[in-house]
Order: C-alpha cells, then sequence, then structure tokens
C-alpha cells in the first residue's frame, strides 16, 4: 500500500517541490513510513511509502533506472517479483536493491509495455519515459488499487486519491449528474465515472500512454476464453486447489508482520486451512466480533483458529460508529454509500496494532460463484419449465397491482422477480437492491431528471453483458460480477478502508490465475445441484466442519437499521432533510420524507437508501461547501446549515 502521484505537463508550467509535496500528502496514511519526490523538466513524481519489501532506503520512491531515462512510482505488490528479476539479471540489468518496485523500472527497458502482461499483484503504477517524454499509467486486472487522472490545460495530473487530484486542480471540477444518478442507482461510483466533470479513472486491466500530442488506452488483460474444459470434476477440483494454493503463498511474501482476516465464513476459512497447512511459520488470523450482537462469525473463526493452531485474536467492537461518518466520507473521496466500509475500516484500525498485512476472503463469491445472482440463470430457468411463459403476463399484471415487491423473499415477490428476469434479461435483472432502481423518477426533483436527459444509470453493467452477449447467462453473469460490483463498489471498501489505517490487504481469490481457469469450468460442475460456490465447498471438505462450509450465507453490515430508526435517528434526519441538502436542486423531498416515514414505521426497509442519501449531503457539506471537515463528528455536523 502505497501513494502515487504527479504532474506531467509540456513545459508550460513550472513545478515546484512544496506544490507536488502538497499533492502527495493527501494520501500520507496509504505511505507513512517514508516520502519522496522528483521534479525533472517535463514531470514531477511524488510517492507515500508504506514499507512492505525491503525495508531499506534503496526502495524508496521514485525510482529511476541506472542512466536516470526511466522513472516510475507504484502503489501495490508484484507478487512474481523473484522470477521476473532473476529473467533480467540474466539479460543484464543491474539491482540496487530487493524491491519489487526496481523490477518495473528494468522491466520496462527489457518489455516495454509488454511488461503488464508479464507482472502478476495488484497495482497502480506511472512510468515515465524521458528519452520519448511519454507518460504511462497502469492498473492491475481486476481493479484492486486505485488510479486517477485528470486534463487541463495540456496537463496531466493523477494519483491513487481523487481528492489528491481534485485539490491541485487550478480549477476546482464541477459535480458530474451522471455519476450522482449512477452513484444513488449503484450505491457508488462506477469505474466509467468519477464525481467530478474531468477526473478519470484508469480502467482495470488497462494502461494509458501520454505523450506531448495525443493519449491513448490499451486494454491489456481481459476474460476472453469461455471454451468449457472436458476435465473430470475431480481434475477440475485438484487443479482449482492448486491454484488457489499458490496464490494464497505468493501473497505471504512480505518483511513486516501478516495475517489473516478470519471471517467465519467459507472463503476465509479455506484460506486458513491452505496456508497453515503449507506456510513454514506459524499463521495469525483476527477475527472481529460486535459488541451486543450474536457472533456466530467469531464463534466459527475461533473453532477453525482453535483446529489449525493459529495465532489467534479475537477484536471487539463497538457498534456505534456513527461519530466517524465525516472521516470516512474523507478517505473515501467519492460518495461511497456501502454501509459495510464502516465495519471493514474499523477492523483495519483494530489490526494494525499487530499487522501491515492483511490477506482476506475477498473475491471467492466473484471467482466461484457464490452471490444468489450467480445461479440466478439456472432457477429461472426451473421456475419457466414449471410455470408456462403465457402465464407471465398476466400474473405480472396481477403482482403489479397487488403491490408486490420483486425484491421481497415472499413467493409473489420470487415470482415476479424471475418473470422479470425471463423477460429482460440482462436489461432488466440486474441492479442493486439497495439503491434507487425502482424509484429513479421519484427520487430526483424534475428539473434535474430533465438535466440528466437521456442518461442510463445502468449502462455500467449493459456494457459488460453487451461484451459477452454470445457466451451463456451463466458465463455473463460470472463476467459482469467481476467488471462491476467488485471494482466499483467491494474493491474500493476494502482499499480506502485500509489505506485509512495504513493497512494493505490482499485477496488471493482475485489472482487472474484462478479467475481465468474457473471461467473454463462447465456450469454443471461449477453450480452442481445449483449450490454456490460448490467447488469450494468441496474443498473445503477436506479440511473444514460442514456445518461451516454449508452454513446460511451472511453478509457484513452495519448496524445501519438501528441507527436510522433509533440511536441516531434524530441526527440522520436533520441532516438528510437540512436546509443546505434542500438548497441542492437533486431530490424530490417530498418523496424521500415518504420513504423516510415507511422505514420508521417498518413498512419497508430503506435502510441503504437513507444511507446513501445521508453519506451524498455529508460529501457536499465536505468538498463542495467546504463547511465539514474529517475531525467533526456526526453530531456536530448535523448543527451544519
Amino acid at each position: 500500500m502505497c501513494g502515487i502521484c504527479g504532474i506531467y505537463h509540456h513545459g508550460k508550467i513550472d513545478i515546484s517541490p512544496a506544490q507536488i509535496c502538497h499533492m502527495r500528502d493527501y494520501m500520507i496514511e496509504r505511505g507513512p513510513d517514508s516520502a519522496g519526490y522528483q521534479i525533472l523538466p517535463k514531470i514531477a513524481l511524488g510517492h507515500r511509502r508504506l514499507k512492505i519489501i525491503d525495508l531499506s532506503d534503496a526502495a524508496n520512491q521514485p525510482m529511476a533506472n541506472e542512466d536516470n531515462t526511466v522513472w516510475t512510482v507504484f502503489n501495490g505488490e508484484i507478487y512474481n517479483y523473484r522470477e521476473l528479476r532473476q529473467e533480467l539479471l540474466g539479460a543484464g540489468h543491474q539491482f540496487k536493491s530487493d524491491s519489487d518496485t526496481e523490477v518495473l523500472v528494468h522491466g520496462y527497458e527489457e518489455w516495454s509495455t509488454e511488461l503488464f502482461c508479464k507482472i502478476s499483484g495488484m497495482f497502480a503504477i506511472a512510468i515515465y519515459d524521458s528519452r520519448k517524454n511519454q507518460l504511462i499509467l497502469g492498473r492491475d486486472r481486476v481493479g484492486k488499487k486505485p488510479l486517477y487522472f485528470a486534463e487541463t490545460d495540456r496537463t496531466i495530473y493523477f494519483a491513487s486519491d481523487i481528492k489528491a487530484v481534485y485539490f491541485s486542480l487550478p480549477r476546482s471540477p464541477e459535480v458530474d449528474p451522471a455519476a450522482v444518478d449512477c452513484y444513488f442507482h449503484h450505491i457508488s461510483v462506477p469505474d466509467q465515472h468519477t464525481i467530478f466533470r474531468g477526473i478519470h479513472k484508469v480502467k482495470p486491466g488497462s494502461f494509458m500512454c501520454f505523450d506531448q500530442s495525443s493519449q491513448r488506452s490499451e486494454t491489456y488483460w481481459d476474460i476472453t476464453d469461455f471454451t468449457k474444459s472436458s476435465d473430470d470434476e475431480a481434475t477440475i477440483l485438484n487443479n482449482a486447489e492448486q491454484i488457489l494454493t499458490a496464490s494464497a503463498l505468493r501473497r505471504t511474501i512480505s518483511d513486516v508482520p501478516l495475517g489473516l482476516m478470519l471471517s467465519g465464513g467459507v472463503d476465509s476459512g479455506v484460506l486458513a486451512a491452505l496456508l497453515a497447512r503449507n506456510m513454514s511459520q506459524r499463521l495469525k488470523t483476527f477475527t472481529v466480533a460486535f459488541k451486543g450482537q450474536e457472533n456466530l462469525d467469531a464463534r466459527f473463526a475461533r473453532e477453525v483458529a482453535n483446529f489449525y493452531q493459529t495465532e489467534h485474536t479475537e477484536l471487539t467492537l463497538d457498534t456505534d460508529a456513527t461519530e466517524i461518518l465525516p472521516e470516512l466520507v474523507w478517505q473515501y473521496g467519492e460518495p461511497f454509500a456501502d454501509s459495510s466500509a464502516i465495519p471493514t475500516y474499523l477492523i483495519c484500525q483494530a489490526a494494525k496494532p499487530y499487522i501491515t498485512v492483511l490477506l482476506t476472503g475477498d473475491g471467492g463469491d466473484e471467482s466461484f460463484g457464490g452471490y444468489a445472482s450467480s445461479i440466478a440463470p439456472l432457477n429461472a430457468g426451473i421456475f419457466k419449465r414449471r410455470v408456462p411463459a403465457f402465464l407471465h403476463p398476466a400474473l405480472t399484471a396481477l403482482f403489479k397491482a397487488c403491490g408486490v415487491n420483486p425484491e421481497s423473499n415472499s413467493l409473489p415477490g420470487r415470482m415476479l422477480y424471475y418473470m422479470n428476469y425471463i423477460s429482460g434479461f440482462p436489461y432488466r435483472s440486474f441492479y442493486n437492491k439497495m439503491g434507487f432502481h425502482h424509484y429513479r423518477n421519484e427520487l430526483w426533483n424534475p428539473d434535474f431528471l430533465t438535466n440528466l436527459g437521456k442518461h442510463v444509470p445502468m449502462h455500467a453493467f449493459h456494457e459488460f453483458f453487451d461484451r459477452v452477449k454470445d457466451q451463456t447467462d451463466l458465463d455473463q453473469v460470472f463476467y459482469a460480477d467481476l467488471k462491476t460490483r467488485l471494482p466499483f463498489d467491494y474493491l474500493v471498501k476494502v482499499d480506502r478502508a485500509s489505506a485509512a489505517n495504513s493497512v494493505e490487504v490482499r485477496s488471493p481469490f482475485l489472482d487472474h490465475d484462478l479467475i481465468e481457469y474457473l471461467a473454463r469450468v462447465p456450469s454443471e460442475i461449477k453450480f452442481r445441484n445449483r449450490q454456490t460456490k460448490y467447488l469450494l465447498k468441496k474443498i473445503g471438505e477436506k479440511y473444514l466442519p460442514k456445518n461451516l462450509l454449508y452454513a446460511e450465507k451472511r453478509g457484513f453490515d452495519a448496524p445501519t437499521r438501528r441507527w436510522l430508526s433509533g440511536d441516531a435517528a434524530s441526527t440522520i434526519e436533520s441532516i438528510i432533510f437540512s436546509r443546505s441538502a434542500q438548497n441542492r436542486g437533486y431530490f424530490n423531498f417530498e418523496f424521500i420524507r415518504q420513504i423516510w416515514n415507511e422505514h420508521q414505521r417498518g413498512i419497508y426497509d430503506h435502510r441503504h437508501r437513507l444511507w446513501a442519501l445521508l453519506w451524498f449531503e455529508l460529501w457536499n457539506r465536505m468538498f463542495i461547501d467546504k463547511t465539514l471537515t474529517r475531525d467533526m463528528p456526526l453530531s456536530e455536523s448535523a448543527k451544519l446549515v
């Protein structure tokens, strides 16, 4: 975990040390261990370092090759750097450190942009080639590490953190209405946008090249091979276990203390078993329990830790955490309404005294198919066979007339969901149930809705489904899960929460070799008996008790329902319905009052939608009005008008 930044220009501005250091130091939590900068004729580079591999000063950044013609700043880890280092030594390159960063410098010299295809890891990389006066910005395959950029007056500003770009631009950019529309649809801002007009994200699996006259983007990785393997189940299970084990062990490379977050679920439980059986030293594990809540996860995690004799630490967190919301709004930089950001932040904060690197089970659902949406095509097919298609229009009209909610778990609700699914796959089938998908027209002020024009917030999903429209429904869902919610919600949540606490999080399930292999597994094996994560659970049966593997899936949520209906309700209400919120011109507040009242009376569960409204207003106060500060408690922020 580090923070990178830079200003690349065409000789019309002079960059002072104070300017690049000011930009760099917005990211101090990402890299508290050391800081560096370099000013060259056409570019200024900045770096904040969290020391993980090669703790010596020789590994500090910015880093150059022997003749100072190639420079880099880098955030992340390259897990195969030792193998690449040996290859480069054989080609005659000389090294002054044992860092993975230096492999990037010499790797670019040797392979140019083919370097991105050769490295394996999580990364955001900036490379400046002074011989060509060319800047290259690259991001890892699935988008674990962020990288933002903006161009103004023929000058490129880039950084790991959107704040570093936003506050460094000569003119403050406007809020992008399309991004606002997407945020309330998806509860986060998808990679096709940022909240600010003119600030962009480098796309996962791609790099961008900038020179004096042009810029271009090139995709170096995507999932393109869905050809199904002819191997039997036993062979596939053995191969998947070997790839996952190798992936987990690669992510134990560290010169600082490392541990595993043991959640009590199947993903982290399998990782604990594989690591404990294959590591030379005793595995450190961490579990989080919440005061005043039933802690089944902690009990299951304890069982796994005892079985494998890990060095186990159970961290107890206070559920009353709304007061830290302004700090989180600052750290995330863009509106972000996934409420599990709070416990994720608190976990990293609690684990920091013990470790610097934390492995997690993130990505197990995407790789092995753990969501309800993963097997929705199978369930929809069964429904279609049992309920004749000619009945669907009449049943749909009846259920809608009766006010049936397709998001509910009632029998009519599930039937309506599957009829919608069948009639409109994938365009009507995939949306975030936590957002305002069914309430978009009611949410917006009519003038703002007119301003949005023909914008379709579901484009964030549709364009990825369109890329694989010739594949099976199951493969389309697999692909879309990896390209949408994962990079713009789940990975954002973990990256910002961990960076805020100077912790690096690694995800073995998101190894590209594993993802590519599982894309070729036939669906009848991947989801045998319509079982989500069938393969992972079969691997786990060798090492873990079945009661853990086949327990009901539990989310990792903050107690927002209680906050919105009890402890912090009056504070949250005063912020959502404040004069400043109503004067912004976005919302229809009659509708917002309606859903607030429905939630308070227990008619509908709107907690995620109300949370999105709360975060958005706090974000506006901090970044647009500049009246809210990160250290201001939520109760104090409610007094702002």
